[in-house]
């Protein structure tokens, strides 16, 4: 049995130093993608004293507008309270914090190191390095708001973070996707750019939907949000498939 399970390591580890390099980093490309659009996240208790006391504020931000931005970056749990007549009130909110077990500041690193070594075949993939770069300081730099604001000022820094986090990860894929067309350059590649293109462009609709369904996620029906996500995942899935199916030329190994 043991020499079955060492025989078992060597082949996968043969297959993977059987892969060319380039072909792995655009791989750590792809699965750095992956973990910016799968989004599970776990509530983690034992971390709510982690962050300063929540300081409600009840001005000119509301409380749906508190809770949805700071559930979406942090988790937040709240007392609903609801009346005979009239919509229901948010009472007290707290730090419910969560966890991404696909966290995005790894999908971000694995960009940057793929982007990286790839970055001799189009100089557009060294401009998404730094992009993303800006990207992983910007997650943690949103990370650490609470310990320096609250209330209504955290909650407005927060939503322009959020959106900003999106903007950049728009711009990475653009740049990413330009390189491939740059790599892909030819008349006989036409169908091939137009694809990931197209694709791409699909998902960045979708993301920007499921971003805003992320946001008001506490009084969505899970269903509903399921389902969507679901969608979304699927057409990502084809805009990988359409890169994974022309590697070979985008990389150079072949030609049409």
């Amino acid at each position: 049995m043991m020499c079955l399970k060492m025989s078992d390591v060597k082949e996968k580890t043969g297959f993977w130093k059987n892969i060319p390099r380039d072909k792995k980093f655009l791989m750590i490309v792809l699965a750095g993608f992956m973990l910016l659009i799968f989004d599970q996240h776990i509530t983690c208790p034992w971390l709510n004293g982690i962050y300063p006391s929540f300081q409600q504020y009840s001005g000119l931000t509301s409380d749906e507008f508190q809770l949805y931005t700071l559930n979406y970056l942090f988790g937040m749990k709240a007392n609903i309270y609801s009346y005979a007549e009239g919509p229901k009130a948010i009472g007290e909110m707290a730090y419910n914090i969560k966890i991404d077990i696909f966290p995005d500041l790894l999908g971000y690193i694995l960009i940057a190191v793929g982007l990286k070594k790839l970055s001799g075949k189009t100089k557009i993939f060294n401009i998404a390095v730094m992009t993303s770069g800006i990207a992983i300081l910007l997650y943690m730099g949103i990370r650490v708001l609470p310990f320096i604001f609250n209330g209504q000022q955290l909650s407005h820094i927060c939503f322009w973070g959020i959106i900003a986090q999106f903007g950049i990860e728009v711009c990475i894929g653009y740049m990413f996707v330009y390189g491939l067309c740059d790599l892909l350059s030819g008349y006989q590649y036409v169908r091939d750019r137009k694809a990931i293109v197209l694709s791409w462009f699909t998902t960045v609709i979708l993301n920007a939907v499921v971003t805003m369904l992320t946001w008001m996620s506490w009084f969505l029906n899970p269903m509903f949000y399921t389902f969507y996500n679901m969608f979304d995942l699927a057409v990502n899935l084809l805009f990988f498939y359409f890169i994974f199916k022309n590697r070979d030329y985008i990389l150079g190994y072949k030609k049409a």
